[in-house]
């Protein structure tokens, strides 16, 4: 089987080797080995860019943290209350703040991650302590909740569509049994779907250090799931395969890696970051950590061009902001946005001041107070 599985490998890669993908339904194939040329490139050419200053008022004071974004809402948090400020897409007004942390069985203890369901005006919030899914109204108001295994963490989820919600299990691959880095949360009763992505070996992209008792790790954070118009990309760490997941649920191969991740000594995972029509964008990450200095998970970006077949290494910079490379690798959040960041208030005047703020940007940061929340940069699909 393994011999079989090689032969398949090679011959994909010469095949495709010598290919112009100008049907973007063909599998594109990456060596991450290989040093590829650099191509340098501007955000705004690619992205539709969007900034949304956050209203600030005495209730209304959040440190930043970016939970979901979705067509008519902003919600962010503030990890040490809890609590999760709604914001209006298009505008940052306030629209509610949602206090629901607590030991209660209506409550959370500790906020992971949450998402907005606009259309059934409900927010769905993540208990990693209790690993528990709590369904609230936009108002804060408790209507269900589901019970979820202790090897399963969601770190990240996004919204699928009215019934389900797209789940990446970050726990700890080296501890879990399970084969499934990703399954589908049913948002009326809690029941998994699993998405099964074959491999031969389940390999973690944790890097682990024992001293004593005591147990450390880290791991990239790269998202494994990636949104784009034509579906979900869904990165496996253990398949050399990145698989695009389509609305009717069907899964596809969209990119092959090569050398096999299973043959890698330290691995180098191949991340996707965003797909337009022309272009793919991904990173490759060496899973390296120096624990003494703090540094590690060398990186390289790479871009492939659907159109003419050709890969690049790539920095991509945005126009409004002189010398600031954006960093595509970022977590998705609706099937339409690419990424969102926040940009800090203080940071944003000093910039202004120096003068490496144009366009729009500059229009915000002149105007805007040190103790504001923060700017919203939405990068959206065109």
């Amino acid at each position: 089987m393994r011999t079989m599985y090689l032969l398949l490998v090679a011959l994909l890669s010469l095949f495709l080797g010598g290919c112009h993908f100008k049907d973007s339904n063909e599998i594109l194939v990456v060596d991450v080995t290989e040093k590829y040329p650099l191509k340098k490139l501007y955000v705004q050419d690619i992205l539709d860019l969007e900034y949304i200053p956050l209203e600030t008022t005495s209730d209304f004071l959040t440190q930043g943290r970016i939970l979901d974004v979705t067509e008519s809402k902003i919600l962010m948090a503030n990890s040490r209350s809890g609590d999760i400020f709604i914001f209006d897409r298009v505008n940052g007004k306030a629209l509610g703040k949602i206090s629901r942390r607590g030991e209660g069985p209506e409550e959370y203890v500790f906020l992971m991650n949450a998402l907005a369901d606009d259309d059934k005006n409900e927010l769905f919030v993540y208990d990693a302590f209790r690993r528990t899914m709590l369904v609230y109204d936009m108002s804060g108001g408790f209507k269900r909740s589901f019970k979820l295994s202790t090897e399963i963490i969601l770190n990240q989820f996004c919204d699928f569509n009215s019934d389900y919600i797209l789940c990446q299990n970050t726990y700890d691959q080296s501890m879990s049994q399970s084969v499934n880095s990703f399954f589908l949360l049913s948002k009326h009763d809690g029941s998994l779907t699993f998405i099964d992505i074959p491999y031969e070996k389940r390999i973690s992209t944790s890097v682990m250090r024992k001293e004593g008792d005591m147990i450390y790790g880290n791991s990239p954070k790269n998202s494994q799931v990636v949104s784009s118009l034509e579906g979900w990309l869904l990165m496996e760490p253990s398949s050399d395969t990145i698989y695009i997941f389509q609305p009717d649920q069907k899964l596809a191969p969209f990119c092959m890696r090569v050398p096999s991740i299973q043959d890698m000594h330290p691995e180098v995972f191949l991340y996707p970051a965003a797909l337009t029509p022309e272009y793919c964008f991904m990173q490759s990450v060496e899973k390296k950590w120096d624990f003494e200095n703090n540094e590690g998970f060398k990186s390289n970006n790479i871009l492939f061009d659907r159109i003419k077949g050709t890969i690049y290494r790539y920095e991509i910079y945005n126009r409004d902001f002189k010398d600031q490379e954006i960093d595509l690798s970022m977590r998705s959040f609706h099937k339409n946005i690419v990424f969102a960041i926040s940009l800090d208030p203080f940071d944003l005047i000093e910039s202004n001041n120096s003068g490496k703020l144009e366009g729009r940007l500059k229009e915000i940061a002149s105007s805007l107070d040190e103790e504001d929340n923060p700017v919203i940069l939405l990068a959206k699909y065109l």
